[in-house]
């Protein structure tokens, strides 16, 4: 019945007021070698959904990250997360060749973005000086998104592909 918005803390707020300017989509999955088969079916979906095509396993890479982040409106991740609990700052996601960490998308900006990292682990945060949250979805909304989809905990890879189907 209504629409319920949470923030990692008040000074992102600014950094949320941009209207959308991207209107291309970025849909990338990789299977962490094989672990997690639903990652690369889940982003075909997906990208089937929007009307786009998937970057999928040996693809999915970090400079093929960057280089489509630019213009997208909707970036949707479908691979493994990882929360690193002592430095916040190291938390990211896997691609085939690397990491994308919370320190690398400080650097991005994605104007009017919907970001959906449908990964484990990816909206944990850890409490920093300031009662700041830090972690990756400070990172996603510094660089300019204005909406998230994340989790919280470690999700079933079959579920989750059922749930972004329907979500989108």
């Amino acid at each position: 019945k209504y629409t319920i918005s949470y923030l990692p803390s008040a000074s992102i707020i600014s950094y949320c007021n941009v209207p959308p300017t991207a209107t291309g989509t970025l849909v990338m999955g990789y299977s962490n070698e094989g672990h997690l088969a639903g990652r690369v079916q889940e982003a075909q979906t997906v990208a089937t959904l929007m009307g786009g095509a998937a970057v999928v396993e040996a693809e999915a890479t970090v400079h093929q990250f960057r280089a489509g982040v630019a213009g997208a409106g909707l970036i949707h991740l479908a691979t493994h997360g990882y929360f690193h609990r002592d430095n916040p700052r190291f938390s990211g996601v896997v691609l085939a060749d690397g990491y994308v960490t919370t320190l690398d998308i400080f650097g991005l900006r994605l104007p009017g973005s919907l970001v959906t990292l449908s990964a484990c682990q990816t909206k944990q945060s850890h409490l920093g000086g300031g009662d700041e949250l830090l972690g990756m979805s400070q990172a996603f909304l510094h660089a300019g998104a204005t909406g998230l989809v994340m989790s919280q905990w470690a999700v079933s890879d079959q579920a989750t592909l059922a749930l972004m189907h329907h979500f989108y």
